[in-house]
């Protein structure tokens, strides 16, 4: 009887044993399978176009407008005012009258008849124009083969170009030439003469 309740008690442990041991023995944990995330597209992209931008139109090219001048067909007469006279004309011919303070003339092959005007300030622009006054305090010439003539003394000679001819039959106070084979004449006297270029005569 006694050994009977051994061989129990000897199994009970036993089994107590096997049961802490079960315990013990770490259960297998689920494995999570990760996978690598996914490429990107390689496929390129075809990029949309760029807008272009519009052409830039060139600008027109705008001329200036012309001053207040008197463009005069042949045989038209211009009366000198009060204020300063413009004349611009091309193979033409004008005649100016009266007295002038200011006479600003310009273009080419334009021949002024100002025999019949007394001018205090003469500005002449321009290639192949002539003019013939009967008074003229002041002369500027810029341009190549013009001529001057002044029926009485002049101040002051400025000249700027090639081939030009200025004269009077008084004298003539003071001369600049800048240019060449430029000529001044006076019945009179010429004086302070300053010339800068080639083949320029005064006399």
């Amino acid at each position: 009887m006694n050994g009977s309740r051994r061989s129990l008690s000897s199994l009970t442990t036993v089994a107590a044993v096997a049961i802490v041991l079960c315990g013990c023995v770490a259960l297998p944990q689920p494995v999570e399978t990760r996978l690598p995330p996914a490429a990107p597209d390689a496929t390129p992209t075809a990029a949309s176009p760029a807008t272009p931008f519009p052409a830039a139109s060139p600008s027109p090219f705008v001329s200036p407008s012309a001053s207040a001048s008197s463009s005069a067909p042949v045989g038209d007469v211009i009366a000198c005012g009060d204020g300063p006279v413009a004349l611009n004309g091309e193979e033409s011919t004008v005649r100016l009258e009266g007295t002038c303070d200011s006479v600003i003339v310009s273009g080419s092959a334009f021949t002024v008849d100002a025999t019949a005007a007394t001018i205090r300030t003469l500005e002449i622009q321009g290639d192949r124009i002539r003019l013939d006054a009967a008074a003229a305090d002041t002369i500027t010439l810029q341009g190549n083969d013009g001529v001057v003539s002044v029926a009485q003394s002049v101040t002051r000679v400025t000249l700027r170009g090639d081939r030009s001819t200025v004269s009077s039959t008084g004298d003539i106070a003071a001369v600049e030439i800048q240019g060449q084979d430029n000529t001044i004449r006076a019945d009179g006297s010429v004086q302070n003469v300053t010339l800068e270029g080639r083949g320029n005569t005064v006399s």
